[in-house]
């Protein structure tokens, strides 16, 4: 069997399709043959449902709209935007410093200090994030916290770093105690890194801010007889870096949602197809999933296809512009919501399918908290906001002047002396409510024509017939004979190439009469040749 199936324009094509994907002619049924005066021999069987002809390349495509029914739809996907949060709330590094003297330990100017002397200093940080966002509680996900000291006290220093706000483990408040023990030299250095992965940040100090926490920072020094000069200080560097979060709350702004440019490719018009083609009931759906917890608004514009043959654009008036987006009420849950424009809140939806377009063209754009700061938001690192666009096409129309052609290898290797007559059969029997007004040449090695097999072009498949709401009622049989004269038959053991063509169109479709195409429609194909000889080999 020949796999290169003509690429459908259309199902209204689909006989020509449907010729060219069964069996091509193999001259070794009759080699392998002993003739007798009449020989008929069958070339070819092929039995297409709704899904080879439509999806072929991805069933997917086809959706069943109607299951009581089975009516089918042409469905073709893209997604527009995914954001996630990390795009939302960038936990910028940052680094803090905090340093002691003599005003906070009180230890004055001494030749020879031997005493125990203790100070403290509380310290506001203030950690950078993105623009509009103020963060309350954080839990982290990965993370360093680095703490570096340094001091020119000759003398024995303990510090202790409080953090009351950060729950290492999300339990215990943050405590460490870092010793620098006079050995002689300075200045003295001490450090300790703190891995933050799975630790909890309140942001709010003790509750009715944001975007701060405090650091306790407390010092104890420890008289080794050297002196102290009254200028020395305990400096304490804080380095917070590889910040990422697990969990967030806060009130994250009117941020800008990027919704792409972006376009969805019609595949039953990817081979830019003439003629005309009308759809009852199109529809575009956008369907935004929010994992995040703030409501959004989504803006779309400029809806329009797109014929790729011209480049013109037709676009899509009357539709409602902004799309509201509900929050989730909890973290691990999302909202689901659906814009679809069809005939009821678009002015032209059926007109801006009609030119057969090749791609549905979009844009858009989306803010967070369109009405503010009226609610607590939430995030968790998965989340994500997405927006999916779909354009579903129920097959219920007409269509008419939809003209395609394929070439085929083609050989026929026996001595032609021998044959008086030579009949080839086509046998439809088709249950689509479409019709082919069909023509064939033979054509040798250099592509020049031969012979064509008709005068006229021939209604290879009639159209079966339909009730009044569209549906087929009964398959259609049409059998198709070609009788090759003699001077054809001569010619043929030169044929290299056949080409089929044809002029398809739906059920009266230039008197706009609507038909329906349904999952249990089936067209079967037999191709059948017949041999009359001068004598048995």
């Amino acid at each position: 069997m020949n796999k290169n199936y003509l690429r459908l324009s259309l199902v209204l094509v689909v006989a020509i399709s449907m010729i060219v994907s069964c069996k091509k002619y193999d001259p070794d049924k009759i080699a392998s043959t002993a003739w007798n005066p009449n020989l008929a021999v069958p070339l070819a069987h092929g039995h297409f449902t709704v899904y080879d002809i439509l999806a072929k390349t991805d069933s997917n495509d086809v959706v069943i709209i109607d299951p009581a029914t089975g009516a089918i739809a042409l469905v073709y996907r893209g997604e527009i935007v995914s954001f996630e949060a990390a795009d939302l709330v960038d936990m910028i590094d940052y680094s803090t410093t905090v340093s002691l003297g003599d005003g906070d330990y009180g230890i004055g100017v001494s030749a020879a200090y031997s005493g125990t002397a203790n100070g403290n200093q509380s310290n506001v940080v203030n950690p950078s994030l993105n623009s509009g966002v103020e963060l309350y509680t954080s839990q982290f996900k990965s993370g360093n916290l680095s703490i570096g000291l340094s001091t020119d006290l000759q003398h024995d220093v303990d510090v202790t770093i409080s953090i009351p706000d950060l729950l290492e483990g999300g339990v215990t408040p943050f405590s460490r105690t870092i010793t620098m023990t006079y050995s002689g030299s300075v200045p003295q250095t001490g450090s300790e890194l703190v891995d933050l992965s799975g630790a909890i940040m309140d942001f709010t100090n003790g509750g009715g801010s944001f975007n701060e926490f405090d650091i306790q920072t407390d010092v104890t020094i420890s008289g080794t007889g050297q002196p102290v000069t009254g200028t020395e200080s305990v400096d304490v560097q804080f380095d917070f870096t590889a910040l990422e979060f697990e969990k967030c709350t806060g009130y994250f702004g009117q941020q800008s949602i990027a919704v792409d440019n972006d376009s969805i490719l019609l595949k039953i018009f990817d081979n830019d197809p003439d003629g005309y083609f009308e759809l009852v009931d199109p529809r575009v759906r956008f369907t935004v999933t929010n994992e995040m917890g703030f409501p959004a608004e989504i803006s779309l514009s400029n809806l329009e296809t797109i014929d790729a043959s011209t480049g013109t654009a037709f676009v899509l008036g009357g539709y409602p512009s902004t799309l509201d987006v509900a929050a989730p009420t909890a973290m691990g849950d999302y909202t689901t919501t659906v814009l679809q424009l069809d005939q009821t809140n678009t002015t032209n939806i059926t007109t801006v399918i009609t030119p057969t377009p090749k791609w549905f063209y979009f844009e858009g754009s989306g803010t967070s908290n369109p009405n503010g700061n009226v609610g607590t938001n939430f995030l968790i690192d998965t989340s994500v906001l997405r927006i999916d666009a779909e354009v579903e096409m129920p097959m219920e129309g007409f269509a008419y002047g939809f003209t395609v052609s394929d070439t085929i290898e083609f050989s026929f290797s026996e001595e032609v002396e021998y044959i008086e007559s030579l009949m080839f059969r086509i046998n439809v029997d088709n249950g689509f409510p479409v019709e082919l007004l069909g023509q064939a040449a033979v054509l040798d090695s250099n592509k020049n024509v031969l012979f064509t097999l008709w005068d006229a072009p021939e209604n290879i498949i009639a159209s079966a017939p339909v009730d009044g709401n569209g549906r087929v009622t009964e398959s259609f049989q049409k059998i198709t004979d070609i009788y090759l004269d003699q001077d054809q038959i001569n010619q043929i053991g030169n044929a290299a190439y056949l080409v089929i063509g044809g002029d398809a169109q739906s059920l009266s479709g230039p008197s706009g009469e609507i038909v329906k195409l349904f999952e249990d429609y089936v067209i079967d194909l037999r191709v059948g040749m017949q041999v009359q000889g001068k004598f048995n080999l």
